[in-house]
Formats: structure tokens, sequence, C-alpha cells
């Protein structure tokens, strides 16, 4: 049964523990600062609270980490697949497609415990992410060794991920279209061109070589090898991944979609196309 007291008073200068029977932690004053101990007041041991809502609330280590620095991202998470479980390694994953249990802008922490469901934290404006390879294939994609800042008031263009070198003013700065390719005929990115833009790389990375006969060529609606040309790669190469990078100050007219062209007929091949872009500042 249980015993209800209304107490007020005070506790002496050992503090006081609970659960005694299971050495449960000590609760003590030291100096004007509450501390939680071990039962042996010989170490200090974990608090568990719940995710803060006010200034003056005590914080979790996952909130604390998603603020205080960037995070480690290592992998992507489609928010239409199931909640992911915890592995037995710390590590952070990005939503990159919006469904059910995910919206982009989030993030998954995996505690490293292999036990139970990961946590979803959720968008904080100015949170920063470092990507350690490249993430393709979702609604937005990320580059390889790069630093991602999330804009939620949209001051950088646009509610996005923006690489940290371009958070503030977008123009006159590098930007990236990013998307994975198959040995389809004819694929387009989701993002587009913008107008007037300057493309000053673009990259071709082969992860499943393409079968014998086939070439590719990266363009835009209107000029299918504005990017690169059937000479400036190698999609049946093996010896997987390959990559193939074409440097150049090449001019957009009107907005378009980046374009990839396979020719051939494959029956296999794999692969990322990467555009790096600037806009003018004048």
């Amino acid at each position: 049964m249980g015993e209800f007291r209304d107490l007020d008073g005070q506790i002496g200068a050992a503090g006081f523990q609970l659960d005694v029977a299971n050495d449960g932690p000590i609760f003590k004053n030291n100096g004007g600062d509450a501390q939680v101990r071990n039962a042996a007041d010989s170490a200090f041991v974990p608090v568990e609270v719940g995710a803060p809502t006010l200034p003056g609330h005590a914080a979790t280590r996952a909130y604390v980490d998603s603020l205080s620095k960037p995070l480690i991202v290592t992998a992507q998470f489609d928010g239409n697949d199931a909640i992911p479980t915890n592995t037995g390694t710390i590590g952070y994953m990005v939503v990159s497609t919006t469904g059910a249990n995910g919206t982009i802008g989030e993030i998954y922490y995996d505690d490293g415990t292999s036990s139970g469901n990961q946590t979803l934290l959720a968008t904080e404006n100015g949170r920063q992410i470092n990507t350690t390879t490249t993430l393709a294939g979702g609604t937005i994609s990320f580059t390889a060794d790069s630093t991602y800042q999330w804009d939620a008031d949209g001051s950088s263009g646009g509610v996005q991920w923006v690489k940290t070198s371009d958070v503030g003013n977008i123009t006159g700065t590098v930007r990236t279209i990013s998307y994975a390719i198959t040995n389809a005929a004819q694929q387009d990115s989701t993002a587009q061109l913008p107008a007037g833009a300057t493309v000053v790389e673009a990259r071709l990375t082969v992860g499943t070589a393409y079968s014998g006969g086939t070439t590719i060529t990266i363009g835009t609606t209107g000029v299918a090898n504005a990017f690169q040309g059937t000479a400036d790669n190698k999609p049946t190469k093996g010896g997987t991944p390959n990559r193939f990078t074409k440097d150049q100050e090449t001019a957009v007219g009107a907005a378009s979609v980046v374009r990839t062209t396979i020719a051939g007929a494959p029956a296999a091949g794999a692969g990322t196309v990467t555009i790096f872009y600037s806009e003018s500042d004048a």
C-alpha cells in the first residue's frame, strides 16, 4: 500500500537516499549546489529528464548535442519507413524524405544501446550537421564531408538545409544539386538550376558500372551535354565507384532541371550526378 505524508522541513548534510534497499542514488547539497550521487557518495550519476520547454528547464543530452555542436550524420532516413531501432553505435540520421515517421529538417538519434527505437529530434532553426558521405535518392540530397545548417525562417532563400557557406546571402556562393541515377534513358533532378546561374563543376559518380556500349551526357532540357559530354566520362569502367569531374564556367540561360541522358540501353548501372553552381552578386 502507499503512504502519503505532508512534509515540510529539511534533510541532513548527508543527503537523502532513494530506494535504500537497492542502493539507490543520493540527493544532496554541496555548497548550495544540488547533487545526485551514487549510494557510496563516490561519483555522480545521470539524471533523466524530459525535453525542455522553458529556458530554465534542465535539458537532455540529445537536446543539448543537437544545438551546441554540429551532429555527425552518417545516413539518411525516409520518413515513410518504419521508425528505426537503436543499434550498438551512437549516431545520427537526417530525414531526407517527408513521411508519417519523419519530416525534412528532423534528425533521428541512435543512442547506441541496441534497445528500443531511435529518438526523433524536432527541427531547430540554426541546427548544424556534418555529413560524412554523399546522401542521395531522397527528396533532398547532401554532399559528402559538408556542413549544413537548418534555415527554418527562410532567410537564406527558403526553408531548407543550406551549406554553412551559403547561409545569409546565397548569391555569389556555390550551391549543389545532387540526385541518384539508374540505367533509365533520361533522368531529371527535382531541383532546378536558376536562370542566370553559372555551373562551375559537373560530377558523375558511378557506383555500379554500366553495361558495355553505354554513354552518358549531363546538361539541361535544352542542351543535353551542356555540362558533361560522352568524352568526359566512362560509365562502363570497372573497379567502381569511379568519379568523373569536369570543371567549367557554363552559363545557364532559362531555369532548368539537370538532365542526365543515358544511351545504349544498358541492363545495369547506377550512380549519382552532382552539379555545383553559383549565382552572381550583380
